[in-house]
């Protein structure tokens, strides 16, 4: 069976209280990832606890949290199709399945980026 999405490319955080939250680790494959790879941050994105460093795409996550205090979680990966979609910039409008239209919404994509969600456009 195909890979559904890279294992080393998805990003996971989750709040842990008011001031910290836990998120895997960067340039791990999370197959292989044990619970003590995860690293435990402030909201500022300052490392609090772990041996490792937090994914590049941490910021994106911190802008999450701080516009959505309703999220507790985000799960952020490459599905291949869904990235192949967005590259040629094909929005995914069309109501395909009634459960995603109802619990999603539609979905465009966004401008392709660089590694770490804060640097420049390609």
């Amino acid at each position: 069976m195909p890979a559904r999405t890279s294992p080393r490319t998805t990003a996971t955080s989750a709040r842990g209280s008011t001031r910290r939250l836990i998120t895997t680790p960067k340039s791990v494959c999370k197959g292989f990832m044990a619970p003590d790879m995860m690293v435990i941050v402030d909201y500022d994105g300052n490392k609090l606890a772990g041996e490792r460093d937090s994914s590049t795409e941490l910021p994106m996550h911190l802008e999450i949290y701080r516009n959505r205090p309703d999220a507790n979680a985000v799960v952020h990966a490459h599905p291949p199709y869904a990235t192949g979609f967005a590259v040629a910039g094909i929005p995914l409008t069309r109501a395909v399945l009634a459960e995603v239209v109802t619990t999603l919404g539609s979905w465009r994509p966004s401008m392709p980026r660089w590694w770490g969600s804060s640097t420049r456009w390609m």
